[in-house]
C-alpha cells in the first residue's frame, strides 16, 4: 500500500515538472518518443533504457531526466528515483518542485531526517505563504513520527507567525508543550482551540482536543476543570483508558507499585496528589501512614544494630544469622537514604544468603537511587531469569527493571520490561500507565 500511495503522490508532481520544463527537439527525440509510449503503458523496464539513450544524445535535457526518474518511481525502485532526482538537483539547486519530490520520497521511505532537511530547504526558498506553511507542517509531521516532539516547537512557532490563529497549529503547540511538561504554556493555545469548537455537541472527532486540555488542567492541579473536559472524551477510545489512568483509584495502584519496589519518594509524591484530590481516600491514607512510619522511625536503631553486630560477631556466628542481621541493617540504612552503606550491608547479607529476594531488591534500588544505572539492573535481570524464582517475584523484577531502564533512557528495554510486569495484579496499572507514556518515546 505504501508503494501505491508514494507512487501516486510522486507522479502528480512529476507530471507538473515534466509539463513545465523547456522542450527541445534534438537527437534524443526518437528514443524519447518511444520511451514515452512505454512509460504511459507502465512498461518501465522498457522505458528506462530508452530514456538513457535519449539522455546520451541530449545530456542537458531535464525533461528526459525527469521522465526517467518517474519511471523509477512507477517501478517502485525508489532508491534509484532518489539518485535520479538528486543528480538533476545538483544543477537545479533552487528547483522547489524537485526538492519537494525528494522530501516526499525520503519521508515515505522512513528517512525522516533527510526529508526534514529538504523541507527546510523548501521553507527557505518558497516565497509563498502556503508553500512555507506546508513545509513547516511537513517538518512537524516528520518530527512527530520520529518522536522528536520537543524539536517541533521551533517550526510550530515559525508557522504560527505566518498564520497566528491556525487551528491545527494551536493544537500542536499545546501538545508539544504538554509533552515537555510546560503545562502553563500549553494552556493558552488549547483554550483557543476549545473556543473554536462547539462544546455543547462534542463528537469522537473532537475528543482529542478535550482530552488534551483536560490533561493540561490535570497537571496544573485544577482537577475539577480537568474533569469537566474529560467528560467529553471519557467514553471515547483511546481517551477513555488514558483518562482512567488519571483517576484517583488508578493512581493509588501506581503509588502502591512504587512502594513495593521501595521507591518511597515516588510513592509519596503520587499519594500527596491523591489526598489533595480526595482527602478521605482510605487506601491512600493507610499507605501514607506506612510511609510516615518509615520516615519517623528511630534513627538510632542503625547505630545500635551496628554496635551489637560489632560486639556479637565471631567466627562461630552462623552464616544464616549474619545474613539476617546484615539484611536488617541494609533495610534500615536504605529507609534512611544511606544508600551506599545499604549496598555494603546488602552485599554481606547476600554473600551468606544469595536467595534473599528482598535484599537483592534493596541493593538494586539503592544503586538506582545513586544514579548507577549500569549496575542497578544486573541482579534484577539475573533474578528475573532464574528458573526457581516465583512468578510474582519475577514480575516485581520486571517492573523495577522498567523503571530503571526508563530513567536510563533505554526506552525499548523499559517498554519490554513493563509489558512483562503488566500481567501482575499488583503492577498491572502502573505498568500500563508506563507503557502508554513510553509510546511517546518509541
Amino acid at each position: 500500500m505504501i508503494f501505491k500511495i508514494v507512487s501516486t503522490s510522486i507522479f502528480s508532481i512529476f507530471i507538473f515538472l515534466i509539463t513545465t520544463q523547456a522542450h527541445s527537439q534534438g537527437d534524443g527525440l526518437p528514443y524519447y518518443v518511444e520511451a514515452e509510449h512505454a512509460r504511459l503503458a507502465a512498461d518501465y523496464g522498457k522505458a528506462i533504457p530508452l530514456y538513457d539513450r535519449a539522455i546520451e544524445k541530449e545530456p542537458q535535457n531535464t525533461k528526459y531526466q525527469l521522465n526517467r526518474c518517474s519511471c523509477y518511481t512507477g517501478a517502485t525502485r525508489f532508491a534509484e528515483a532518489i539518485d535520479c532526482l538528486e543528480d538533476i538537483l545538483a544543477n537545479n539547486a533552487d528547483d522547489i518542485l524537485i526538492i519537494e519530490q525528494l522530501a516526499t520520497l525520503y519521508s515515505a521511505l522512513g528517512n525522516r531526517q533527510k526529508a526534514i532537511v529538504y523541507y527546510e530547504n523548501i521553507a527557505a526558498l518558497d516565497s509563498t505563504t502556503d508553500g512555507k506553511l506546508a513545509a513547516y507542517l511537513n517538518i512537524v509531521q516528520n518530527l512527530f513520527w520520529e518522536h522528536r516532539i520537543p524539536d517541533s516547537k521551533t517550526y510550530i512557532e515559525a508557522a504560527l507567525e505566518i498564520t497566528p490563529n491556525q487551528f491545527d497549529l494551536l493544537y500542536l503547540q499545546g501538545v508539544t508543550s504538554n509533552y515537555i511538561k510546560d503545562f502553563s504554556e500549553a494552556l493558552e493555545p488549547l483554550k483557543a482551540v476549545i473556543a473554536a469548537l462547539d462544546s455543547k455537541n462534542p463528537n469522537p472527532d473532537l475528543a482529542k482536543y478535550y482530552y488534551e486540555i483536560g490533561y493540561t488542567y490535570y497537571h496544573l492541579g485544577e482537577y475539577k476543570k480537568a474533569d469537566s473536559f474529560f467528560d467529553f472524551a471519557k467514553d471515547i477510545s483511546p481517551y477513555d483508558k488514558l483518562i482512567e489512568i488519571l483517576s484517583v483509584d488508578y493512581q493509588y495502584d501506581i503509588a502502591l507499585a512504587y512502594y513495593n519496589i521501595y521507591l518511597y519518594g515516588k510513592s509519596e509524591e503520587i499519594l500527596t496528589q491523591i489526598l489533595f484530590r480526595e482527602p478521605k481516600h482510605e487506601k491512600a491514607k493507610k499507605l501514607q501512614e506506612e510511609l510516615d512510619k518509615l520516615r519517623n522511625t528511630d534513627k538510632t536503631r542503625i547505630s545500635r544494630l551496628e554496635q551489637d553486630m560489632g560486639v556479637g560477631f565471631d567466627d562461630n556466628t552462623e552464616a544464616r544469622d549474619k545474613a539476617q542481621l546484615y539484611a536488617k541493617l541494609a533495610m534500615y540504612r536504605y529507609e534512611n537514604s544511606l544508600f551506599e552503606k545499604a549496598i555494603e550491608a546488602a552485599e554481606k547479607s547476600l554473600e551468606a544468603d544469595p536467595y534473599n529476594y528482598t535484599i537483592v531488591f534493596i541493593q538494586s534500588m539503592a544503586q538506582f537511587q545513586l544514579g548507577n544505572f549500569e549496575d542497578a539492573p544486573y541482579l534484577l535481570e539475573v533474578m528475573s531469569k532464574a528458573p526457581k524464582v516465583p512468578v510474582p517475584i519475577k514480575q516485581r523484577c520486571y517492573f523495577a527493571l522498567g523503571v530503571i531502564y526508563n530513567e536510563k533512557g533505554d526506552y525499548k528495554e523499559a517498554y519490554n520490561a513493563f509489558r512483562k510486569s503488566s500481567y501482575s495484579q499488583v503492577f498491572a496499572h502502573a505498568s500500563t500507565a508506563a507503557v502508554q507514556d513510553l509510546k511517546k518515546s518509541l
